[in-house]
């Protein structure tokens, strides 16, 4: 992300961290992508089927589901930065076990999985509750665009690594988990050891939460940084808050169902494991580019240049993020070559990348900036996002085990993903709104608001 209109906005410790953001969600996406590129060489191996392939796909998803709510929680009480670095540490070990667990049973390699899946729950809400506290609204489609497409980088290198799992499939589980480790040791000596709030008056830290600080989503006055608020219960019934959970719900059915089920497709069209590693990181590829200039289209044509409202221009990224896949997926039905449905692959995950400039933006919308109100919205909302991680891969594999041709499988995969694009869509257009949610209350600095977000403030000098 080179520095620039947005990046002048920012301090260069706000830089600093949007690196390591974009690192953490590389890594963190290559590890929950290691398992589809490994799990072919290990059913040969160990002899599982494709309904076993689909729970263990599945289970990873059943612990990251349980940690959203209590990490948005944990980040606004006891600091992002500390939450989001114990989580790490605690999915690089598990992943490095996961090997192990396998060799010895089908039962302990899916204990291994939740347990990667429990401590990467933390990495959304808690990258969001950062975002959130450093970034100004007017630069927010590109933080978010920025960081998040380190996933689709963490995902194209562990496809990329598809020649080690034909060589020796545990070799991609130790390389990510070390690579983990490593991630840990740099973010704890380089990430900002305090909030803008702790550096205001100093600098460009203090111009930034000048920023934050004096208008929120809409354009509207907010709260300081001093005086931080907690969202209230009632948000979860809001229609708008409705909207981004029905949005996310759709977008993360066809996201995971190709995160997870991408190599196993292409090789029922004649890609293999040994040659097909281009196939399947191509449209990751593809994916990094569009997010990041689907961040510039929203903040800089959309918001700046054509002076949309700010609802429009979510609703606009919105519909390009859906309507693309849903067409790419009715059209992968009829698709006989694995060059062709890569093709259609890349347009349909390169245009869902836009969801980032859309729903995911609206949520930081709703939460007026508030850092804290963001945690706790993204873990709610990304518990609900992740119910197709687990339903997907399991009637995904369900519904292959049961379709009397392969073809005949992958189309009634497809079609339902398609129609599930179409909902989501609906729901977001006819409800999402900018204007941030009622929150009220004040807690402590430290345990709610941007003040406590990357850590409790030290009581004598930072570490």
């Amino acid at each position: 992300m080179r520095r620039g209109k947005y990046t002048s906005d920012c301090s260069g410790e706000a830089f600093t961290l949007l690196q390591l953001l974009f690192l953490n969600n590389m890594l963190g996406y290559a590890d929950r992508t290691n398992l589809s590129v490994a799990v072919i060489a290990m059913s040969r191996e160990l002899g599982w089927g494709e309904a076993s392939t689909g729970t263990l796909l599945a289970s990873f998803f059943c612990g990251y589901v349980l940690t959203q709510i209590p990490a948005g929680l944990a980040a606004a009480r006891f600091g992002a930065k500390r939450v989001l670095l114990i989580g790490t540490v605690v999915w690089s070990a598990a992943t490095v076990l996961t090997p192990w667990a396998a060799r010895q049973s089908i039962d302990a390699a899916l204990a291994a999985r939740v347990v990667v899946g429990l401590a990467e729950g933390v990495q959304i809400p808690c990258c969001n509750a950062l975002l959130a506290a450093w970034v100004p609204p007017q630069g927010r489609a590109r933080a978010l665009s920025f960081i998040f497409s380190g996933q689709f980088v963490g995902t194209i290198c562990a496809l990329s690594c598809s020649p080690l799992a034909e060589w020796w499939w545990p070799s991609i589980f130790l390389l990510w988990g070390w690579l983990g480790f490593v991630w840990c040791l740099v973010f704890a000596a380089l990430a900002p050891a305090s909030s803008p709030g702790a550096s205001a008056g100093k600098g460009a830290a203090g111009e930034e939460l000048g920023l934050i600080s004096a208008v929120d989503g809409s354009g509207s006055p907010r709260c300081s940084a001093s005086a931080p608020r907690c969202a209230r219960p009632s948000f979860l019934a809001h229609p708008a808050f409705l909207a981004v959970c029905a949005a996310h719900f759709a977008n993360n059915w066809g996201a995971y169902l190709l995160l997870s089920w991408l190599p196993k497709y292409l090789t029922s069209l004649g890609a293999t494991l040994a040659d097909g590693s281009t196939l399947f990181s191509t449209p990751y590829a593809v994916a990094i580019v569009a997010d990041n200039v689907g961040g510039w289209v929203a903040d800089e044509v959309l918001l700046s240049r054509c002076r949309l409202k700010l609802l429009h221009a979510r609703k606009c990224m919105q519909a390009v993020a859906m309507l693309v896949p849903c067409g790419c997926f009715l059209l992968l039905c009829g698709s006989t070559s694995a060059g062709g449905a890569a093709a259609l692959l890349a347009a349909a995950i390169a245009a869902s990348s836009w969801s980032h400039a859309g729903y995911a933006a609206n949520i930081l919308d709703l939460a007026g900036g508030d850092a804290a109100t963001a945690a706790q919205m993204w873990g709610v909302v990304n518990t609900i996002g992740t119910v197709p991680g687990i339903a997907a891969n399991v009637v995904t594999g369900r519904v292959l085990a049961a379709a009397p041709t392969a073809a005949a499988g992958w189309v009634r995969v497809f079609s339902t993903g398609a129609a599930t694009y179409v909902c989501g869509l609906t729901a977001f257009l006819a409800l999402a709104q900018a204007l941030p949610l009622p929150t009220s209350g004040a807690e402590k600095a430290g345990s709610c608001g941007a003040g406590g977000l990357l850590g409790p403030k030290p009581a004598r000098s930072p570490r």
